[in-house]
Order: C-alpha cells, then structure tokens, then sequence
C-alpha cells in the first residue's frame, strides 16, 4: 500500500479516535493562506489542531518533539488555529495544539519516546495502526 493512502488513513483513524471520545470534527485537512491543520475539532469549550504525522516506523534518531514540529511549522499552525475561529466563526476560551504519531501496529512506539513531552496514557493499538498522542504540545 501506499504511503500516501496510509497516511489518509491514519488521519481517518485518528479523527475516529477523537469522535469516539465526543468531540466533534469540524474540518480534516482545513487549508488558509499557507497553513494546513489536518484534523480541526471541537468538544464543550475546546478548539484542537491536531497535527497528524505517520511515520512507517518510529524513528529512532527523533531527538525531541520539536524536531518533529519545528518552530516555523508550530507558528503556522497557530495563525491556522485563529484564521479557522475567525472563518467558522468559533468562539471558544480554550485551544491547543496535539500532536499525533501514527505506525504500524507492529512498530515499537513505546520503547523510544522523545523527551520533552510525555504522550497522554493515549497509546492506541487497533485498525493495524499504533497512535501515540501528545497533547498541547504549544503549552
């Protein structure tokens, strides 16, 4: 299969998780001028971005979560994040940031986590994927 097609389905698997756990999926892959978040959902309160990142195996060499979400792509999620509550017209008190790393299930993603973040106890094993969730990784 495709990397490509995974990668969707990843994304479709995480969105899955989220409305599962109640919250509501307003946008999947919301575009504004040069930022894309990939997943855009709500629940009471709460605005998340969450940025998807499938990876065929969990790379070892990853030092830190920041590497996975440089400082530029961290900022374009952020301007997504307030030009996606202007244009849908959401007022919310509280957003954040997650993170979400997809593998196959038979990939390890336990064994090697990068510092600087700890994964919420949201470790997923199902549908042939392992989801790893770090959330508010912007806090």
């Amino acid at each position: 299969m495709r990397q490509n097609t995974l990668a969707s389905q990843a994304e479709a698997h995480v969105a899955g998780i989220l409305t599962t756990q109640g919250w509501r999926i307003l946008a999947r892959n919301y575009r504004w001028i040069g930022t894309e978040i990939d997943i855009l959902a709500t629940k009471g309160s709460s605005l998340i971005a969450v940025e998807v990142k499938f990876r065929t195996r969990f790379t070892h060499d990853m030092i830190s979560v920041s590497e996975l979400l440089p400082r530029r792509k961290m900022h374009s999620l952020k301007k997504g994040l307030r030009a996606a509550m202007c244009h849908l017209r959401i007022s919310v008190p509280k957003t954040r940031i997650d993170l979400v790393i997809v593998t196959p299930q038979t990939d390890d993603v336990a064994k090697k986590m990068p510092p600087g973040n700890s994964p919420e106890d949201m470790i997923y094993k199902n549908d042939g994927f392992k989801v790893t969730w770090y959330p508010a990784v912007d806090a």
